[in-house]
C-alpha cells in the first residue's frame, strides 16, 4: 500500500505538469513526455499488481487511502492499561489498570495529571464505559459469581451493583467485549451489554439504568455469541459482533431492534467495532492482514481501508464524539516455570519472548514439550532438562499447539491448523517425523479469540490406546476419543469445558459451566456415574497421573490467576472414583502484574511446569500527521 500510494501521488505530479522537467530544446522536451507518460503507464501497472496482491494476500478489496497517523503516550505504567473509554466532552479516559495483580478502574485528565483510581478491589474490574451526560461509568467486575455490571460516579461516590451477565469469569476476552465503545443511549437512560441466556447463548440485552429492567435485543443463532454492542453517535442504530469458531461477523440493527444486516462476515477475526462520529464510517480491529490492526469500513461504498501507524498488536481502542481515537498496543513475556509441590522451589526454565504455552512433561521426566510463537507462528519446541539446547520439532506456515507426549514417549500429538482454516490433531514421532493427519476432523484447542493460553487441548490416555478430543457443535462443546490409527471416533461426555484423563482409560476429571464459574466432575465413563468435586473460578485443568491431585489457574480474576491445586482423596465405592480432601492450595499465587497458565505435571507427581505471563500496554492518542 506504501508503493500504491507513492506510484499516485507520482502519477498525479506527472499529469499536473509538477514533475521537474529537463531543460533542453523541442527533443528533449519530447523525450522527456514519451518518458513521463511511459513513468505513469508503468505506475498504473504498479499499482494493478499491487492491488491484485493485496487482494491475494488479504482476501479483501484495497480501501482508501488513509490518513497516517503518529501514536502519543497518554500513560505509562508497569503491567496493562485497557478498557479505554472517552468522557463526553475529551477530558478525560476512564480505562483497567494491573496494579496488585487484577483489573483496576482508572481515570485520568488527558491535558495531563495523574491517573487516579476509581474502582478497585478482589477480581477484574473491567470495561469502564462513560455515560453521554457524564454522570456514570458503568463496567463489569469479576469480584462476584455472576459477573456483575456496576454504576459507578466518575469523579466520586460508591459503585451500585446492576445487573449479572453470567459470563465467565475468567474469560478476559469476552468481558472485555461484553460492552460496546458507545453502550450508553443518547439520553443515558439504558445500557446495551452481553449476558448469558437461559439457554446459554450470550446475547445483547438493553438494561435500564435506574430499575434493572431489561429486554433481549439481539437473537444469536445456536453456537453464537453477540457482543461488542454500541449505538451510533445520532442513536439511530446498533452495531456488534456475532462471534462463532474465533471469527467475528460485524452486525447492524437499528435501534429500535429488528432483525441485523451484516456488513462484514469472512474468515478474519473482526471485533469491537465502533462508529466514527460522522455515522457513516465503522471502525473496528481485524487480523485480516497479520498482527491485529485498526480498520474502517465505509457504509455507504463498503470500502475497507487500515488506519495506518506503528504499532505492536492492538487489544483496544475508544474513538471520541469529536474522533479523537485512543488505543492499546498489546505484548507480554510468556516464561516457563515448574515449582516443586514439596519445597515450593520455582526455576526458571526458559527466556523467551512472545507466546510459550502448553508444556508438558515427557513421560521420562528429562524433557518438555510446549509450543513457541518466538519465530512468528506457533511450533512446538522440545525443552531438555539435562541443560542442552532445545529442539524445534515442527515448522510449518500454520501454527502448531499443544504438544501431548505418547505414554511410550515415542510420539506426540498436536493441534495445527496447517491444513486449512480449522485445528485438527496431527501425529509425530517425538523427534518430529513423520509428521501425519490423526483425524481429518476440526477440533476444538480454544473458546476465545486467542488460541495459544487456552485449556481445551488433546489428551493421550493413560493406556495410549485413546486420544481424548473436543468438538463444538451447533449445541455445546462435547469431549470425543479417537484411536492413535484415526479410526473408532466416539462422543464420551456432553458439556464440556475442560478434560483429564484419571487414572486410567475408564475414568476421567471434567468441568462444566455453572454460570459465571466451573464445575469439576468425576466420571466413570463406562457407567457414566458422576461426583461433583468442586465449584470456583478456574480453568486450564490438569490431573496429577498418581490421581493425587487436579491443579488448574484459580482466582476471581483472568489476571489474579494462581497456579492451585485440590488434593483428591483414593477413589472409593463401586465406579472408582474420588473425593475431594480440603479447598484448593495455591502453589503459585499472582505477584504484582503477572498472572500464571498451566502446564502439566511431571511423570513422579511432584512437580507442575507452567506459563509466567507479564503484559504489558500503555494507552496512546493517534495525531494526524501534517
Amino acid at each position: 500500500l506504501d508503493l500504491r500510494n507513492e506510484l499516485e501521488d507520482l502519477k498525479t505530479e506527472i499529469d499536473s505538469g509538477e514533475h521537474e522537467r529537463p531543460a533542453g530544446g523541442t527533443a528533449s522536451g519530447k523525450r522527456s513526455g514519451i518518458g513521463r507518460w511511459a513513468m505513469v503507464v508503468v505506475g498504473v501497472l504498479l499499482i494493478a499488481l499491487v492491488s491484485w496482491a493485496v487482494r491475494q494476500w488479504t482476501g479483501t478489496e484495497p480501501g482508501p487511502v488513509q490518513l497516517r497517523y503518529t501514536p502519543v503516550p497518554l500513560t505509562s505504567a508497569i503491567g496493562q492499561d485497557s478498557g479505554i473509554s472517552w468522557s463526553s466532552g475529551d477530558e478525560f479516559i476512564a480505562f483497567g489498570r494491573t496494579r496488585k495483580g487484577s483489573y483496576d478502574i482508572m481515570v485520568l485528565p488527558v491535558a495531563g495529571g495523574e491517573a487516579e483510581v476509581r474502582v478497585e478491589g478482589t477480581g477484574d474490574q473491567v470495561t469502564p464505559r462513560w455515560s453521554p451526560d457524564g454522570r456514570y461509568l458503568a463496567f463489569i467486575s469479576t469480584a462476584e459469581p455472576e459477573t456483575f455490571v456496576h454504576l459507578v460516579p466518575p469523579h466520586g461516590g460508591t459503585p451500585r451493583r446492576l445487573i449479572a451477565t453470567d459470563l465467565p469469569t475468567l474469560d478476559i476476552d469476552m468481558l472485555s467485549t461484553a460492552m460496546g465503545q458507545q453502550p450508553w443511549s443518547q439520553n443515558s437512560r439504558t445500557l446495551l451489554i452481553s449476558r448469558r441466556t437461559g439457554t446459554g447463548q450470550v446475547a445483547i440485552f438493553r438494561v435500564h439504568r435506574d430499575d434493572g429492567t431489561v429486554e433481549q435485543v439481539s437473537f444469536p443463532p445456536v453456537g453464537s455469541s453477540d457482543l461488542s454492542g454500541t449505538y451510533s453517535f445520532d442513536g439511530k442504530q446498533i452495531v456488534f459482533v456475532r462471534r462463532k469458531d474465533s471469527r467475528g461477523a460485524l452486525m447492524m440493527m437499528p435501534a429500535t431492534g429488528g432483525e441485523p444486516d451484516t456488513l462484514l462476515a469472512d474468515q478474519s477475526d473482526n471485533t469491537m467495532p465502533a462508529f466514527h462520529p460522522d455515522n457513516q464510517r465503522i471502525l473496528f480491529l481485524s487480523d485480516r492482514s497479520g498482527p491485529t490492526s485498526l480498520w474502517e469500513l465505509d457504509l455507504d461504498t463498503g470500502d475497507l481501508g487500515r488506519i495506518w501507524f506503528e504499532s505492536h498488536q492492538l487489544t483496544d481502542y475508544s474513538i471520541s464524539s469529536t474522533g479523537r481515537i485512543a488505543f492499546q498496543p498489546f505484548w507480554h513475556d510468556t516464561f516457563l516455570f515448574s515449582v516443586d509441590l514439596n519445597s515450593g522451589i520455582r526455576t526458571q526454565l526458559t527466556s523467551h519472548t512472545k507466546d510459550n504455552h502448553g508444556a508438558r512433561f515427557s513421560p521420562d521426566g528429562r524433557t518438555i514439550a510446549y509450543h513457541s510463537t518466538r519465530d512468528g507462528n506457533s511450533e512446538i519446541y522440545l525443552h531438555h532438562l539435562d541443560g542442552s539446547p532445545e529442539t524445534r520439532i515442527t515448522e510449518d506456515p500454520g501454527w502448531d499447539m499443544y504438544p501431548d507426549w505418547s505414554p511410550d514417549g515415542r510420539q506426540l500429538i498436536f493441534n495445527s491448523n496447517r491444513d486449512g482454516d480449522y485445528y485438527k490433531i496431527y501425529i509425530a514421532n517425538s523427534d518430529g517425523g513423520g509428521a501425519r493427519l490423526l483425524l481429518d476432523r476440526p477440533v476444538t484447542v480454544h473458546s476465545s479469540p486467542y488460541p495459544v493460553n487456552s485449556g481445551l487441548v488433546s489428551r493421550w490416555s493413560p493406556d495410549g490406546r485413546q486420544i481424548a478430543y473436543l468438538v463444538t457443535d451447533e449445541e455445546t462443546i462435547s469431549l470425543w476419543a479417537v484411536r492413535p490409527d484415526g479410526t473408532g471416533t466416539e462422543e464420551r461426555i456432553r458439556s464440556v469445558e475442560s478434560f483429564d484423563w484419571y487414572r486410567d482409560e475408564n475414568h476421567a476429571i471434567f468441568t462444566r459451566k455453572h454460570g459465571s464459574q466451573s464445575e469439576m466432575i468425576a466420571i466413570n465413563l463406562l457407567t457414566g456415574a458422576e461426583r461433583s468435586l468442586f465449584i470456583g473460578p478456574m480453568m486450564e485443568m490438569d490431573v496429577a497421573p498418581d490421581g493425587s491431585a487436579v491443579a488448574f489457574c484459580y482466582g476471581p480474576g483472568h489476571m489474579a490467576m494462581g497456579l492451585a491445586v485440590l488434593r483428591l482423596n483414593p477413589p472409593d465405592g463401586p465406579d472408582g472414583l474420588p473425593s475431594v480432601r480440603g479447598e484448593p492450595e495455591y502453589v503459585v499465587r499472582t505477584e504484582g502484574t503477572w498472572h500464571v497458565h498451566n502446564g502439566g505435571w511431571s511423570p513422579d507427581s511432584k512437580s507442575i511446569v507452567y506459563t509466567q505471563d507479564q503484559d504489558y500496554g500503555d494507552i496512546y492518542e493517534l495525531v494526524e500527521e501534517k
